[in-house]
């Protein structure tokens, strides 16, 4: 009897815990740096609107493989002239296409050191990428995704992209080899052919 009120009394103070951590932490205004850990996209992309609009930027992103996102930040600037973000999170590579391209045409731009992959409980893994649109930028970006389980496919296809002016943005295995590469755009593309750009994903 006493066990099984140590148990629950246990599970009820892991809880409260649990209930804490995810509530939304009080910033120090003189901090500088901030570390955004979760599991739910939903509420990642909550947070980094908060941490935005205080000032901070994103530095780098991982997976802890335990479908946990983590986002470490620093307060570069004031919030006024803060950036807005938009986490991309999806386990389809066209959707991710389409998404990227649409965010690219509004003037949204791959942050580097976020291109991940998140596991998933229930399914494959997840590819990640943040996307940051600057108050003061006019300029557009270019993106091309190549994927293959192929090495040698994957070199070919990059040196042929890195002759179109393309840049490594990240890269990242989820059973295939995924790389994601950028250029900027001439001029100010319309929505129509502004985005992910080139070949298909290779298979």
């Amino acid at each position: 009897m006493r066990q099984r009120a140590f148990s629950v009394l246990l599970l009820f103070v892991v809880l409260s815990i649990a209930s804490a951590s995810s509530q939304d932490p009080k910033i120090d205004p003189g901090q500088r740096y901030l570390l955004l850990a979760t599991s739910a996209t939903l509420t990642m992309q909550a947070e980094l609107d908060k941490a935005a609009a205080q000032g901070f930027r994103i530095v780098a992103g991982t997976s802890r493989g335990n479908s946990e996102i983590v986002i470490v930040l620093e307060r570069k600037g004031k919030p006024a002239e803060s950036v807005d973000y938009k986490l991309v999170a999806t386990m389809e590579t066209p959707t991710f296409q389409k998404e990227v391209r649409e965010l690219a045409a509004q003037g949204y731009r791959a942050v580097p050191r976020t291109f991940i992959s998140k596991p998933h409980v229930m399914a494959g893994p997840e590819i990640v990428v943040i996307m940051e649109r600057s108050p003061n930028s006019a300029k557009r970006f270019d993106y091309l995704l190549l994927a293959t389980t192929l090495t040698s496919t994957l070199e070919k296809e990059w040196a042929e992209a890195a002759g179109q002016g393309y840049q490594l943005v990240g890269m990242l295995t989820r059973g295939e080899l995924m790389v994601l590469l950028e250029r900027e755009a001439a001029g100010r593309p319309s929505a129509q052919n502004q985005g992910v750009s080139g070949k298909q994903p290779a298979s």
